[in-house]
């Protein structure tokens, strides 16, 4: 068995996920790697080998073999041309191998636009050079941000659960410890990061919530509207109940009539929120989660001075909020978020 390098770095090219070298020589050789790009990226899949053995001549066979049945070509090049008879419909006119490559003993196989459906274990086999290397790939959708909650802010009624990604008003106050950044009143809490670019999250509720994003400098202590998400002008938010939902900034609340919102699920008392927020352009748009499908509710725009920290507010015993797992750099179902209704 003759040496394998796997090369796997950020310095290839842009737009190169993985590269692989193999020596010469007879050989059953595989290599298995992860990688991950984002959707809507060109990528392209290099394997290396020897210069002397002139791949042009070879059938050089790109799958899919986490796919089900036999129809599972992503690419095929023999007869010294491509073969595009077998191929995946979804890969269609989205392949290309670059043919000048093959000569010098490399495989270059570019992918264009990839897309989450891109996501799985590809395979390239050079059958007579029993060389072969497989790739599990991940596909994840942009803009996508891991909340973590700021421990440090949580009111004592507010308790943390699941890794610190779920949150719940109690009655019974909590053994945390005192903290200047801790809402002493109001069963709030705060997330750590500031955001400054865009950004997107969901979060499943129950109960009486408010979904907001605030400035850091929000008032911590006492009962004043200061330092209540939605009612000064450090603040923006987002209520849902079984009462439907509604929007409040700077103590003015907007109440929805559209069907977005008096739908049945509006009257249920949990749901699926998504956010997405765009800092530089200074919009804040709020959807109802429904079978995978954004169903928009309110875009705030303004223009955002300072970052934004998103922050949950829990106002009946029970009420809880859930952070929702999303692969990184996901963004909304169903398009781009520029392309998704905001009004």
């Amino acid at each position: 068995m003759s040496l394998c390098v796997c090369l796997f770095s950020p310095a290839v090219p842009p737009g190169v996920i993985c590269e692989f070298v193999f020596p010469p020589g007879d050989q059953q050789l595989v290599c298995l790697e992860s990688i991950r790009a984002s959707e809507g990226e060109n990528v392209t899949l290099r394997c290396h080998s020897h210069p002397k053995l002139h791949l042009d001549e070879q059938t050089v066979e790109v799958s899919r073999d986490d796919l089900p049945g036999r129809d599972n070509i992503v690419h095929l090049y023999r007869g010294r041309k491509d073969d595009f008879e077998n191929q995946m419909t979804r890969y269609r006119d989205r392949t290309s191998l670059d043919p000048e490559d093959l000569t010098s003993g490399n495989v270059t196989l570019r992918i264009c636009s990839v897309n989450e459906s891109d996501s799985g274990r590809f395979v390239v086999f050079i059958p007579k050079l029993h060389i072969r290397f497989v790739i599990n790939v991940t596909i994840s959708k942009r803009y996508s941000c891991e909340l973590t909650i700021d421990t440090n802010t949580v009111n004592k009624q507010l308790k943390l659960s699941d890794n610190n990604r779920k949150v719940t008003c109690v009655m019974e106050d909590q053994s945390y410890p005192d903290h200047p950044d801790r809402f002493d009143f109001y069963n709030q809490l705060l997330c750590r990061t500031g955001l400054t670019g865009r950004c997107y999250w969901e979060v499943e509720w129950r109960g009486d919530v408010y979904l907001s994003v605030s400035y850091r400098g929000i008032r911590r202590k006492g009962n004043n509207l200061d330092c209540w998400f939605g009612c000064n002008d450090l603040s923006w938010s987002l209520s849902c109940s079984d009462g439907g939902y509604y929007v409040r900034h700077n103590k003015t609340e907007t109440f929805f009539t559209s069907s977005s919102s008096s739908s049945s699920s509006s009257s249920s008392s949990s749901g699926r929120v998504a956010v997405y927020v765009d800092c530089p352009a200074g919009s804040l748009s709020f959807y109802r989660v429904s079978s995978d499908t954004l169903i928009h509710l309110h875009t705030f725009s303004t223009t955002f001075t300072e970052p934004l920290y998103p922050g949950f507010s829990l106002w009946s015993h029970g009420s809880s909020v859930s952070l929702c797992p999303l692969q990184e750099g996901e963004s909304p179902p169903g398009g781009e978020p520029s392309s998704l209704p905001t009004t």
